[in-house]
């Protein structure tokens, strides 16, 4: 009963009380930054990370400006309810070295574990950072050709020309290409009997493209280019025609060269023996 006494005497002494009020006091300023840090890093990083309204590619750009805001907002938020912790825990008098040391323990056996996770996920995170690869573009990748659809931090959706929809995760996303960036050739390969007039089939690819050029001006990118025999056999001379164009018209421009190819030198009475078919349609 003494104890129970001198304890009860103890906690109620003014000194007790003060001290007791000065680490609620404490605490509640810790809660108080650490819920203030989390709203303001939100709005400060929802403010560097949007795109300015009508840049091209906003849609794109804000998808990816929020793929990466929700992750950063996740981190800065942990991040701070772990200091805020560790403090809380200070001011109540317990040694927080224990704490730490089991969190660097669990960092490690949790990194050890999911490897491939965290692999995906940084992957995912610089992908996104980077702006390589944007939904909308076309890609290939892992002998995969298609539309990407979604980017996440784990993996990137693409989905095929003929409709099926492939995922693959970000950490095997290590060289590809990016078919909808800068311009793209639209080519146009001629085959034409082995006797044929090369010379004189080139200056027909070479006018017949120049003038598609002057009627597609906003489509094109650059000068055509005519190679007059890219391949020679028994069977046939094959010429090239190339026209570099923006991305998103090469599917068009190749259909319409092939047609206004194909017309031409049958008007000039070349024998066209062959086309190139389509490129993979964007």
């Amino acid at each position: 009963m003494d104890l129970a006494r001198h304890l009860l005497v103890d906690l109620t002494s003014p000194a007790a009380v003060v001290a007791v009020l000065r680490t609620l006091v404490a605490v509640a300023l810790i809660v108080a930054a650490a819920a203030a840090a989390i709203t303001l890093s939100r709005r400060a990083l929802d403010r560097a990370l949007s795109p300015a309204p009508g840049v091209r590619d906003y849609e794109a750009r804000m998808s990816r400006a929020q793929t990466l805001a929700s992750l950063l907002h996740s981190v800065v938020r942990y991040a701070v309810y772990f200091v805020a912790l560790v403090m809380v825990l200070r001011q109540i008098n317990v040694d927080a070295t224990a704490l730490l040391a089991s969190a660097g323990i669990a960092g490690i056996a949790v990194g050890f574990g999911a490897q491939t996770l965290v692999r995906d996920s940084i992957a995912g995170f610089f992908l996104l950072l980077d702006g390589a690869i944007q939904v909308g573009d076309v890609i290939s990748v892992g002998g995969e050709t298609g539309r990407v659809e979604q980017i996440t931090l784990r993996h990137t959706q693409i989905r095929r020309y003929t409709g099926e929809l492939v995922t693959i995760p970000n950490g095997e996303i290590t060289r590809f290409a990016n078919l909808s960036r800068g311009f793209l050739r639209a080519v146009v390969v001629v085959t034409v009997p082995p006797d044929a007039d090369l010379r004189r089939a080139a200056e027909i690819l070479a006018r017949c493209a120049s003038a598609w050029a002057e009627d597609r001006a906003g489509w094109v990118a650059g000068p055509v280019e005519v190679d007059p025999l890219v391949e020679w056999s028994a069977a046939g001379a094959s010429l090239r025609l190339a026209v570099p164009v923006r991305p998103a018209y090469r599917v068009e421009a190749e259909a319409e060269l092939r047609r206004r190819v194909r017309d031409a030198l049958a008007q000039a009475g070349v024998a066209v023996q062959a086309l190139s078919p389509s490129a993979w349609p964007m």
